[in-house]
């Protein structure tokens, strides 16, 4: 966008714009028919500085436009998560900025705040600095997602405050506010090994020591004895060789129920200031699905495990997302709970194939728990594991889904909200 379609301007007189303008055409009337030469007098002066008002809004809004106004917005972070403390400077400033601007008008700036960045609606004032106009303020964002800053809004009146003009900045700088992700430590899965068909079976949670084990197996008969790692197998107790070179992953399945991630979006229940829900438990359960997902694809993806993630959600979600758009892709969710379906959850979990699968789920009804533990038992290779999120509302649900799964050999986990702690169940998960 350029800065002439970037900026609008618009004039108006004020009241006493207006009443200056009809006493100096009265005046001027009376002065001119009775030839009383002192309010002919006074009404030309009065005429005079409603021109001289007119003729400075004029000469702004030329000089603004171009002036390559820009409007510099610099979050700190950069991209915060949910719910983290983020502070906002926004500059507003100009190559060109006449000096003038500054003596001849009273200026006021304010930059929109959006309600899902800053919890209330509303703007933030900029206060004159030495390069334009400038402000730094805190807010917390309670939804994940692209949410826009701005757009900027000056309001100039003359010294003399006979004629207001706006003129608004319309570019905005989308602030992304990403899931909450929790670096666990010692997270190093044996999952390297699901690369290999030998060791598919070993669970996600059985650590290596040191990195190097990414590229071992376990010994075979036929192997070259040279390429027996020998501080490993010491360690181990069993004899561990070099791969000879690295073979294709095989990926690990994460599932999200799209019936977990409802609209974060709280722009239309919270619009004054004071008005937080940082500890609202409806805020909480709408991002903590999302934040385990993204707390565990983010740990497997530091120690090079390739994570596939899959959304029961019907559309655009319909296939499979690599470990590198996965970010993104939670950040920029939608409501998914009208369009999940979960019939889809059990095609997902059937056709998961070969490797480990981690479904993140809502309690299943009746005829849902027997086709999905059918659909668990059924898959070719690898381990199930279920993360069951609940609250007080389902959880008789919750428990039945548990024992179904459970009696079909899947490892459940219960994460019942609002006091379930994403880095505990993400550290179940992968390290049991």
């Amino acid at each position: 966008m350029s800065d002439q379609q970037a900026i609008s301007a618009r004039s108006w007189p004020s009241v006493r714009g207006w009443l200056i303008g009809v006493s100096a055409v009265a005046l001027i009337a009376v002065g001119w028919l009775t030839a009383l030469h002192a309010a002919l007098t006074v009404g030309l002066m009065l005429l005079a500085a409603l021109v001289y008002a007119i003729g400075n809004a004029v000469w702004l809004r030329r000089a603004l436009r171009r002036a390559g106004v820009q409007a510099i917005r610099r979050p700190n972070p950069p991209e915060p998560s949910w719910g983290t403390p983020t502070v906002i400077t926004v500059i507003a400033t100009g190559a060109r900025l006449p000096l003038a601007l500054i003596w001849r008008t009273d200026a006021r700036v304010r930059d929109r705040v959006h309600p899902n960045v800053a919890s209330y609606e509303g703007t933030v004032s900029l206060e004159l600095s030495r390069s334009g106009w400038q402000a730094s303020y805190r807010v917390t964002p309670l939804a994940r997602g692209l949410w826009p800053l701005g757009p900027l809004k000056f309001r100039f009146t003359d010294v003399m405050g006979l004629i207001t003009t706006r003129v608004i900045h319309r570019e905005v700088t989308n602030l992304v506010v990403r899931p909450r992700v929790i670096h666990l430590e010692h997270t190093a899965p044996r999952s390297a090994g699901i690369a290999s068909d030998r060791i598919t079976e070993r669970a996600i949670g059985s650590l290596l020591p040191d990195s190097d084990d990414a590229l071992l197996r376990e010994y075979v008969p036929g192997d070259d004895v040279r390429r027996v790692h020998w501080p490993t197998t010491a360690r181990r107790s069993t004899l561990m060789v070099k791969n000879e070179e690295s073979m294709p992953m095989t990926p690990i399945t994460l599932i999200l129920d799209g019936l977990l991630v409802p609209s974060t979006d709280i722009s239309g229940t919270i619009r004054r200031p004071g008005q937080s829900a940082t500890r609202d438990a409806r805020v909480i359960a709408a991002h903590w699905s999302v934040d385990l997902a993204a707390t565990l694809a983010a740990n497997l993806a530091q120690h090079n495990t390739r994570v596939q993630l899959n959304l029961t959600a019907s559309g655009q979600y319909e296939p499979a997302i690599e470990s590198a758009d996965i970010l993104d892709t939670l950040t920029e969710l939608p409501d998914l709970t009208k369009i999940s379906d979960p019939a889809r959850l059990v095609e997902l979990v059937a056709t998961a194939g070969e490797g480990l699968l981690l479904a993140i789920m809502a309690p299943a009804l009746k005829d849902g728990r027997a086709q999905l533990a059918r659909a668990g038992q059924d898959r070719r290779a690898g381990t199930s594991i279920a993360v069951i999120v609940s609250d007080e509302s389902n959880q008789s649900e919750a428990a039945l889904t548990q024992q179904a799964l459970t009696e079909q050999g899947w490892r459940v986990i219960e994460a019942r909200l609002p006091d379930a702690d994403v880095a505990a169940i993400a550290q179940a998960v992968i390290q049991p």
